[in-house]
Parts: C-alpha cells; sequence; structure tokens
C-alpha cells in the first residue's frame, strides 16, 4: 500500500509537469513518466512513449528516442503485445549495431532473449542470453554479466536442467555480493533455495532461503521476505517439524496482512 501510493505520487508530480514543459525538458519527462507506469498501466506507458518518440525525432534527439523505445518495448510486452514489443526491441538493436554500442546491444539482446522465453523459444532466448553474456564479458560490465548469468541460470532451470541452473545461479550471485547488489542477491539466493528444496536437499535449500530473509529484512522488502518464511516454514513442514513450520506461515501472515499481500496471505492460509 504505501509502494502504491508512492507511486501515485509520483506519477502525479510528473503529470503536473508535462503542461509547463517543453523541448527536451518535457522529452525527459514524457520517458520518465512512461518508465514511472510501464508495469502498473502499461496502455498509458505506450501512448506516453509514442509521444516521447515522435518529440525526439522532431527534437533530433536520437539516444532518448530509442530509450523511450525501450520503454515502450516493454510496455508492449507488459500489455501482452510480444510481436510489438519485439519490433521494439530489434529496432533497439539495429540501431546500437550501427553506432556500435557494446553495452546497449547487451541489454537489447537481454530482452530479446527474455521474450523468446516468454514464447517457448528456448533455443533462440538462450542464444540471446549466451551472446549477451559474451558482450558483456568482452567489455568487463560486472553488473551485466551478474544478470546475464542469472537469466541462464532461469531458463536451465525452466527447460528442467537443475544442474546447470544451479551453476549459472551461483555464479551470478558471486556476482551480485560482489558488485553490493543486495536486492539482486536477495532473490538468486531464494531462486536456489527453490531448486535445492525441488531436488530434495532441504539443508542447502534452507541455507539460501534464510541468507535470502536476512538480505530482504535489511532492505524493507516484506513481500519477498514473507516469502521466505513461507519457503522455510514448507521444508519445516516436510521434515514433520509441525510446530515450528506453523511459527514461520504466521510470521509470513503477519507481515502479508500489513503490506496488503492479498495473494500471499492465500498461499500462506493454504499451508496452515
Amino acid at each position: 500500500l504505501l509502494r502504491t501510493s508512492a507511486l501515485d505520487h509520483t506519477r502525479d508530480s510528473l503529470e503536473a509537469l508535462l503542461p509547463v514543459q517543453s523541448g527536451t525538458e518535457k522529452l525527459r519527462t514524457l520517458i520518465e513518466l512512461s518508465n514511472h507506469i510501464t508495469y502498473v498501466a502499461p496502455l498509458e506507458a505506450i501512448e506516453l512513449a509514442n509521444e516521447a518518440i515522435a518529440l525526439a525525432n522532431n527534437l533530433g534527439e536520437k539516444t532518448l528516442q530509442f530509450s523511450a523505445l525501450k520503454i515502450r518495448g516493454y510496455a508492449n510486452g507488459y500489455a501482452g503485445n510480444i510481436s510489438e514489443s519485439m519490433k521494439d526491441m530489434q529496432e533497439g538493436l539495429e540501431y546500437y549495431l550501427t553506432i556500435n554500442d557494446s553495452s546497449k546491444i547487451a541489454e537489447a539482446l537481454s530482452d530479446i532473449g527474455y521474450l523468446h522465453q516468454s514464447q517457448g523459444v528456448y533455443d533462440k532466448a538462450l542464444r540471446n542470453f549466451q551472446t549477451s553474456l559474451s558482450i558483456r564479458e568482452k567489455i568487463q560490465d560486472q553488473k551485466g554479466i551478474a544478470y546475464s548469468l542469472n537469466n541462464i541460470g532461469a531458463l536451465y532451470w525452466r527447460l528442467g536442467k537443475a544442474d546447470e541452473a544451479l551453476d549459472y545461479h551461483t555464479q551470478a550471485i558471486a556476482f551480485f555480493e560482489e558488485n553490493g547488489m543486495d536486492e539482486e542477491t536477495g532473490i538468486a539466493t531464494a531462486n536456489l533455495g527453490e531448486i535445492y528444496f525441488i531436488k530434495g536437499d532441504y539443508e542447502k535449500a534452507l541455507y539460501y532461503f534464510n541468507r535470502s530473509l536476512i538480505l530482504n529484512r535489511k532492505l524493507g522488502h516484506q513481500i519477498f521476505e514473507a516469502n521466505n518464511l513461507n519457503s522455510i516454514g514448507n521444508i519445516h513442514l516436510n521434515n514433520n517439524e509441525h510446530k515450528k513450520a506453523i511459527r514461520y506461515f504466521l510470521q509470513a501472515v503477519a507481515i502479508q496482512q500489513k503490506a496488503g499481500d492479498k495473494n500471499g496471505l492465500a498461499l500462506s492460509h493454504y499451508y496452515l
């Protein structure tokens, strides 16, 4: 609820600026606003991105034009317009290839890989992720390398290749930690916990869920914290440690009620 309130406040502030702005200043606000609402209101984000692209074209602002195009690509994806999203990402890739921007090329390849993955075209997704990783290794983009390793790990997990998934996720976590990326480390360690849980290695699963829990508490990510508590409770449940399991499930419920996480509450009540 607090995040929703903050989101609305930021959106209102940005919208209030648009009528009194012009030129590049207005263009930047359009891009920021479109990016801000991409996930919660993708159709509106597409309209704003279209306005930004047109304005950038008139102003001759190529860099900002393709920033807006990328946001439109994300918004199209969230809106379920996968073919349109693919067109946007492909157009961006072609532009970055012409100016030889290795970092942006790697980003575009990764985005296209996500789209292929969402369509179940796993061979193309893997090729894109691997090419992106190769570029990021060449330019020594440490954070980018971490993201690519994590992407490949997630894809291998989807393909049912648990050992490969574990290898790539473990490598990704090392890069995330080295670069102080606590949020990403929290997510990746939880992913590792899930893999070990499904493999039946409850000891290692518990270790990684607890690591994720510590990070999410530090970051104040309550919904992720509750997810970790449910995961830990589920391990105890599978170990026939019912009293311990209930304690963790109840902690998760308390957090989810406070955060207004209805989906999470439904899962916690299912466990209870």
